[in-house]
């Protein structure tokens, strides 16, 4: 699926993100980099009228539910998928698992302790998605 393949690619960005002393000077510069490749950067101006920090563009991009390349608009979308499917409404609550997983988050605690090990864990969550929906509907 293509929303599953873009959130997973909208992740990397984050991850290939440098934790350096020495830039972190520049650090909202970084952040709002990453707005601007994702194509988010006005949106993310106009929802949080700050300025650009990075707990806030983490949280933005894990839970808004408008921006097309957040994780949570992704698995709303899917979820909308699979409920026009047959027998879609069960796996589209094993989806419910990830956003409550997402919410649960502080995104302050995440930057300082683990963002990447948490984007790990999505990224094989939407994996474990993505074959489950192969197996069910597209390789019988």
């Amino acid at each position: 699926m293509s929303i599953i393949n873009q959130s997973d690619y909208d992740w990397h960005l984050l991850e290939d993100k440098d934790e350096s002393d020495a830039v972190s000077q520049y650090e909202p510069i970084l952040w709002m980099n990453i707005l601007i490749s994702l194509g988010a950067y006005q949106m993310y101006r106009q929802h949080m009228q700050s300025r650009v920090t990075a707990s806030d563009v983490v949280a933005y991009l894990l839970t808004d539910k408008d921006l097309p390349r957040a994780i949570m608009h992704c698995l709303n979308q899917i979820k909308e998928c699979l409920s026009k499917l047959p027998n879609g409404n069960k796996l589209a609550k094993s989806i419910d698992g990830i956003d409550h997983k997402i919410k649960s988050k502080n995104a302050v605690k995440l930057i300082e302790s683990g963002l990447h090990e948490f984007v790990d864990e999505l990224q094989i969550d939407l994996a474990n998605i993505n074959n489950k929906i192969e197996a069910k509907w597209f390789l019988n």
